[in-house]
Formats: C-alpha cells, sequence, structure tokens
C-alpha cells in the first residue's frame, strides 16, 4: 500500500490528482441527481433523462481517467492519439446509456442490479483500455 501512496505521491502532479477527483464527485454527485429525477418520469422523458445521464456520467468517468493520465509524469514524453481519445468518450456514454437501460429495465428480481453494475464495470475497463 506504501509503494501505490509513495507512487502516486511521487510520479503524479497532485493538482491534477485531485482535480480528478473533483470531477470524480461531482459527476457522481449529478448522476444520483439526475437519476433521481428520471426515474418516475414517462417513458418519453424516462429515455430522454437517461441519455442526458448517460452524457454526464460518460465524460465524467473519462475525464477523470484523462486527467490522471495527464497527472502521471513517467519521466519520457507521452502523447495522445485524437481517434482514440474520442472513442473512448463514445464507449464511455454508450456502455453507460446500456447499463442505466438495463437498471430501469430489468427487474431487480432477475439480477437487473448485477447487469446493471456488470455492464457499467466493463464500460469503464472498455473505456480504460480505449484511452491508455
Amino acid at each position: 500500500m506504501l509503494r501505490v501512496i509513495g507512487c502516486i505521491v511521487q510520479l503524479h502532479d497532485l493538482r491534477l490528482v485531485t482535480l480528478a477527483a473533483c470531477i470524480c464527485v461531482l459527476a457522481s454527485g449529478t448522476t444520483a441527481n439526475l437519476l433521481y429525477l428520471v426515474q418516475n418520469n414517462r417513458a418519453r422523458i424516462r429515455w430522454s433523462g437517461l441519455l442526458t445521464t448517460s452524457i454526464v456520467f460518460g465524460c465524467g468517468i473519462w475525464a477523470l481517467h484523462f486527467v490522471a493520465m495527464l497527472a502521471y509524469m513517467p519521466g519520457v514524453p507521452v502523447a495522445y492519439d485524437v481517434a482514440t481519445t474520442l472513442a473512448s468518450i463514445a464507449v464511455a456514454v454508450i456502455g453507460t446509456f446500456a447499463a442505466l437501460l438495463a437498471w430501469t429495465y430489468c427487474p431487480a428480481e432477475t439480477g437487473g442490479f448485477v447487469i446493471a453494475g456488470s455492464l457499467l464495470g466493463l464500460t469503464i475497463s472498455a473505456m480504460h483500455f480505449c484511452g491508455v
């Protein structure tokens, strides 16, 4: 555990790490608030609300990841491919939308939360894979 903390302190710009943490808190709070507003609306409003929430959360997890990558200072030049970076945003938003659809429309008795959580975990993993 001390090695991980040492790596964060020595090889990362702590200002950017703090910014990434703030982005995480802001995106999570906004997502929770939007989901609360969406859950009791009519079907048409629910779809647009889920899409909006997916964009907020997908862009939030992408921004958290990208700012954290910018914070890492390996001591060698680092560059990012624009197409791959944009693809990772699309993966985050589309995967989040799929997870939120599962959360909304799959009953809890049939494992809807497990399906939604698994989809969200796969989405975050795929976004990290695309973005690195």
